[in-house]
C-alpha cells in the first residue's frame, strides 16, 4: 500500500484524465492508495478537484518544479531589453527620437507627435522636407522591387501614382529604373 504520493505542489501534471497540463495547488490524502489534488488548468485558469488512485497517478506525465537557470544569458538580455525598449513610449514619448541620432526641426516635432502619431491609422509617411533623401532613398529601391517582377510597366508609363507634381530631375530617375532590364 502506498502512503506517500509523488505529486506535489507546484508541478506541472498532464496525462489522458486532463485536456490540459495542469498546475498542482494542494495534494491531501483521502484513505489508502488515493489522494485528493486541487488542480489549475494552465490555459483555462479553471480550479479542478479530483480524486486520484495511485494506478492514475502512475500514468500522469509529471513535469520537474525544480527552477532551472541554464538557459540562454543572451536571450535573457535581449528579451529584457525588447520589453524595456516596448514600454519606454510610456515614459519618455520622445524616446525614438532620442535613440535615432536625428535633429528635427520644431515644425517636424510638432507634426509628427502633436498631430500625425495620434491619428488612427498611419501606414505610411513620406517626409516632404527639401534635401530629405525622398528620391534618391525613398523612390529607388521601392521600384527596384516592383518593377522587378514580370509586371512592367508599359514604356512611358509609371508604376506609382504621384500626389504631387515631381520635379523633373525625380521623373527622370524613376524613367531610368523603369527600363533598366
Amino acid at each position: 500500500m502506498i502512503t506517500e504520493t509523488t505529486i506535489q505542489e507546484g508541478q506541472v501534471i498532464a496525462g489522458p484524465q486532463f485536456n490540459e497540463p495542469m498546475l498542482v495547488e494542494t495534494v491531501r490524502s483521502n484513505g489508502p492508495g488515493t489522494w485528493v489534488v486541487g488542480l489549475v488548468g494552465q490555459r483555462s485558469e479553471r480550479f479542478r478537484r479530483v480524486t486520484l488512485t495511485a494506478d492514475d497517478i502512475a500514468s500522469l506525465n509529471i513535469a520537474d518544479s525544480a527552477l532551472s537557470y541554464d538557459g540562454d544569458g543572451r536571450l535573457l538580455r535581449l528579451g529584457l531589453q525588447a520589453y524595456s525598449l516596448g514600454i519606454a513610449y510610456e515614459f519618455d514619448p520622445y524616446f525614438g527620437l532620442s535613440i535615432s541620432h536625428v535633429d528635427p526641426l520644431p515644425h517636424q516635432l510638432e507634426a509628427v507627435y502633436e498631430h500625425l502619431l495620434k491619428l488612427p491609422s498611419v501606414r505610411v509617411l513620406l517626409a516632404d522636407d527639401a534635401g530629405a533623401g525622398k528620391d534618391d532613398h525613398g523612390l529607388s529601391p521601392g521600384l527596384r522591387t516592383q518593377t522587378a517582377g514580370p509586371h512592367r510597366a508599359r514604356p512611358g508609363g509609371l508604376p506609382c501614382k504621384s500626389l504631387i507634381p515631381m520635379a523633373t530631375r525625380t521623373q527622370g530617375k524613376i524613367r531610368r529604373e523603369i527600363s533598366r532590364p
